[in-house]
């Protein structure tokens, strides 16, 4: 052991510029790994401004909005105009809007893939990365639920079954 630890010093003596560019690049990339690991990985995001704008007046439009709210890390601004999402997006009131289209519970009452419209401002990617996430899970629960309840009233079966 002391044998190979006064070769290493030796080596390090006779090797003095090598030896500080591979110490530098293992101490800073660690230090920087340190410092935006610190700014960055503990803040959770809450009350991001979103609007949610809505053509399609039912009850299927109301659920899927209300999961959108129930989210706590959205802060959300309801209308009915295209308008009022592009003038907070315009403004920096919102980082995100969701434009749902008038025959949004139609389409899933006929089992036709509903679309959308989400407007993402670029400036906070992880946040409105995560507004995608909670819009594709929601939706993707509301199809979930009207497929259960279809093959609950078409076949007849009882709800463990239909699941």
């Amino acid at each position: 052991m002391q044998g190979k630890l006064s070769k290493a010093l030796q080596y390090i003596k006779n090797h003095k510029r090598v030896s500080a560019h591979l110490a530098l690049m293992l101490v800073l990339t660690n230090l920087i790994g340190i410092l935006f690991g610190s700014i960055y990985g503990t803040q959770p995001y809450h009350d991001i401004p979103i609007v949610v704008v809505s053509h399609d007046d039912s009850a299927t439009a109301e659920s899927f909005v209300e999961f959108i709210s129930e989210n706590d890390t959205f802060a959300v601004t309801y209308g009915t105009e295209d308008a009022l999402a592009e003038e907070m997006l315009f403004n920096g009131d919102a980082h995100a809007a969701v434009i749902i289209p008038e025959d949004f519970s139609e389409n899933i009452m006929n089992g036709i893939e509903s679309e959308v419209m989400v407007i993402l401002d670029g400036a906070m990617s992880p946040a409105t990365s995560q507004l995608r996430n909670t819009i594709n899970s929601t939706l993707t629960s509301i199809r979930s639920g009207y497929l259960i309840k279809l093959a609950e009233g078409k076949f007849n079966m009882p709800p463990e079954s239909a699941q």
